[in-house]
């Protein structure tokens, strides 16, 4: 038994992303994470319990946005600017992963997180002694075209997805059949599951084509920017699959948030 967890979007260094309960700073002093990501923080402990619970070699894809570097500087919602203080952030988030973990993957993420060519993610990487090189000389990969217990996987960071929930299943239900065109036309073996995330919200084509595939969630609660864009809550989640002789069984991992206090101005 194969059993392989996927998780992106951790946005360490986000004021609102996954963050040990407390950091120190290279220059003194100490970041507390907030409620938010004490709430986040607890998720990806038990996330990783499960997962650890679970029998066979175990392996793990983190699908980009790990860190949240902000190297366009569009907002104040950081912990700091120093990239080492990020990564060495980051490795602390990662430590409850790795500790469960024969290997894993880090696949690059987008430039205005992780900058150009992904060279926190890649450094991030380089410090796991159990992550996987791409077949050339970088840690942190374009995308993954692999086997994990005879069930094929296409994955990588960033995916389209429709922005209202009533369009939301149109983008990957496309990908899916882009998906078996473009793998036809190459002659490869088809994927049996592709997995996108970016987007911070779950989708499933589930088996309405050759080609089932999944968006994934994120573990950043919402950021300046989400306020902007949607109504709608980020989707908390990560992927557990148990693959066996090309068959595989898929455990979706959500967390909800507690609900809002409603204001009133009610004495």
């Amino acid at each position: 038994m194969d059993v392989l967890a996927i998780v992106s979007d951790t946005h360490a260094n986000s004021r609102l992303g996954l963050c040990v309960p407390s950091f120190n700073l290279l220059d003194g002093g100490t970041y507390r994470a907030n409620r938010t990501q004490r709430w986040l923080w607890n998720n990806w402990l038990e996330f990783w319990q499960e997962f650890d619970a679970l029998e066979g070699r175990k392996g793990a894809i983190f699908n980009g946005d790990m860190i949240d570097g902000d190297s366009k500087k569009r907002s104040y919602q950081t912990i700091t600017n120093n990239p080492a203080e990020m990564v060495d952030l980051a490795n602390l988030v990662l430590l409850p992963a790795l500790d469960v973990l024969d290997y894993c993957v880090f696949l690059k993420g987008t430039p205005a997180h992780v900058g150009k060519s992904a060279n926190l993610e890649e450094t991030l990487a380089r410090d796991v002694t159990i992550a996987e090189l791409n077949g050339e000389n970088n840690y942190a990969w374009d995308n993954f075209y692999g086997e994990v217990g005879g069930v094929v996987f296409d994955i990588k960071h960033h995916g389209k997805l429709g922005h209202k929930p009533w369009t939301r299943p149109n983008s990957i239900n496309a990908l899916a059949v882009e998906l078996v065109l473009a793998y036809t036309k190459r002659r490869e073996r088809l994927p049996d599951v592709a997995i996108r995330s970016h987007r911070h919200l779950m989708a499933d084509s589930y088996d309405n084509y050759a080609v089932r595939v999944i968006a994934n969630g994120c573990w950043q609660m919402q950021n300046e920017y989400g306020h902007v864009v949607s109504d709608d809550l980020p989707d908390i989640s990560g992927l557990i699959f148990e693959c066996e002789n090309g068959e595989y069984e898929l455990t979706k991992k959500s967390y909800i948030p507690g609900r809002r206090k409603l204001w009133t101005n009610t004495p």
